[in-house]
């Protein structure tokens, strides 16, 4: 009797092991990208592929967004820098699109907008980080405000905002 149960038990581990979800990790098929600047601004993006294992018993995204504190003189460019972090899991068995929204600005009107419409492949997922930067031109000193924001679209929506400011001085 307890031989069975030991056998059982090993034959339970086996089964539900194979079915852990243990996904398999992929680069996101690009299927279109659009970036665009707003306000006479000029913006970067740069891309890092994520981690290399994850499990999730669902499809699932996270999605994160950073901004810096900036600081510049008037009448000159002023750098503002931002992180962007995502993760999205797909446990179908057929591919699913997603659509990722980057967008980072000075004074909410000096905007970098970047966007791509992905493929995830059936069980496997998807991370990485975009940087961006701003460049941002302000004619008079003060404080503004600046925002970063990461937006995940698809079977699962997701999304984070981040405040910061920026203090230009005058020249």
């Amino acid at each position: 009797m307890q031989i069975e149960k030991i056998v059982t038990g090993a034959l339970f581990l086996v089964i539900s092991s194979n079915m852990a979800f243990g996904l398999e990790r992929v680069t996101p098929k690009l299927i279109a990208h659009k970036e665009w600047t707003t306000g006479g601004a000029q913006g970067w993006m740069r891309r890092q592929e994520g981690s290399s294992v994850y499990h999730h018993e669902l499809s699932s995204a996270n999605a994160t967004a950073y901004v810096g504190a900036a600081q510049g003189n008037s009448r000159s460019n002023t750098y503002v820098y931002g992180r962007h972090d995502y993760i999205i899991s797909n446990t179908r068995d057929d591919p699913k699109i997603f659509q990722f929204q980057y967008k980072l600005c000075a004074d909410n009107s000096q905007c970098f907008n970047f966007i791509d419409y992905v493929e995830i492949k059936g069980k496997s997922f998807a991370s990485g980080t975009g940087t961006t930067t701003v460049a941002a031109y302000f004619d008079k000193p003060g404080v503004y405000q600046s925002m970063a924001y990461t937006g995940i679209i698809g079977d699962v929506n997701v999304h984070d905002t981040s405040h910061s400011t920026i203090d230009i001085r005058k020249l």
